[in-house]
């Protein structure tokens, strides 16, 4: 699906793919340094943090600590995707060819789903803090159930603690507590959905980001759908393995990657910085992304 770069182009493509993996992963920590611990005054961050203190439940006043939890989660995820960004980085400077670059991108993508629908601006802040602490609580409570399962099947000396965490993540969703019985609907498999949010599947949290972030394009769904189709051991990803050889084809997926983490990035300053638009660290990783993209271009039509 990709076309053949010649031998005298290909450093060229890889040493262009390395930069602009460099230019995001230096982006990440210049963003973390700045950030730091705020300041929050006057950000979509604090105008949740002020609601959910003055919010109640049937079991009382809700925890101050909402606004923690979900910054902190958002950051893990944009954290967690610059580990895959090396990851990446070390394939394409060693194996330029591995189609293992595949797999990884598709985990950035997914976390800036994750992120999209957490930090979703279409909620709103204020009016609209029970639907936001209820998409927290939904993945906390997936995470919790991951963890569990893992535990009981691996026969992990803390399986036990793990199974207490999950039933009380698993509590705050499914049981009157923070949210009214009325707020609280279950399916017949006992799945919750909490003030109309119920966790989407994989796929959708990429369908999502694509809406917020990128209301004109159609593309990223079927990307990811190509991605994720070559992480199964299937007669097709074998064959395309074999096209995902190419260095254009390494020099695309490594793209998607970027723009995905510089979407995460978007979407964190956006929560917490006074200024959302402001965001140094993300222009230079957009110059590089477009530079790119440009070479791509110029070789896929020579191709």
């Amino acid at each position: 699906m990709s076309a053949t770069a010649s031998d005298a182009d290909r450093d060229g493509l890889v040493a262009a793919s390395l930069d602009v993996l460099e230019t995001a992963i230096r982006g990440f920590y210049e963003y973390e340094r700045r950030v730091g611990e705020g300041p929050y005054d006057r950000s979509a961050l604090s105008d949740f943090e002020r609601e959910t203190k003055r919010t109640f439940g049937p079991n009382g006043r809700w925890s101050d600590d909402f606004g923690e939890r979900l910054t902190n989660r958002a950051a893990v995820y944009l954290a967690g995707s610059r580990n895959y960004l090396a990851s990446i980085y070390y394939l394409v400077k060693n194996y330029p060819h591995s189609p293992g670059v595949a797999p990884l991108a598709r985990c950035v993508a997914e976390a800036c789903g994750k992120m999209a629908w957490l930090l979703d601006n279409r909620l709103g802040t204020k009016s609209h803090a029970r639907e936001r602490v209820a998409r927290l609580l939904l993945d906390e409570a997936d995470d919790a159930s991951r963890r569990k399962s893992l535990a009981v099947g691996l026969r992990h000396p803390e399986r036990a603690v793990a199974g207490d965490e999950y039933r009380k993540a698993r509590d705050a969703v499914a049981t009157p507590g923070y949210f009214w019985a009325g707020e609280i609907d279950l399916d017949r498999s006992g799945v919750p959905t909490v003030r109309g949010q119920r966790l989407p599947k994989t796929s959708d949290f990429v369908v999502i980001a694509e809406k917020i972030l990128s209301q004109d394009s159609r593309d990223a769904r079927h990307v990811y759908g190509y991605l994720s189709a070559l992480t199964h051991p299937t007669m097709f990803a074998y064959l395309e393995s074999m096209a995902a050889q190419d260095v254009v084809f390494c020099a695309k997926v490594v793209n998607y990657a970027v723009l995905a983490f510089h979407n995460e990035m978007r979407l964190h300053s956006g929560w917490t910085q006074p200024d959302p638009s402001y965001l140094p660290e993300g222009d230079p990783i957009r110059e590089k992304h477009d530079a790119l993209n440009v070479l791509i271009g110029s070789h896929t039509v020579a191709g």
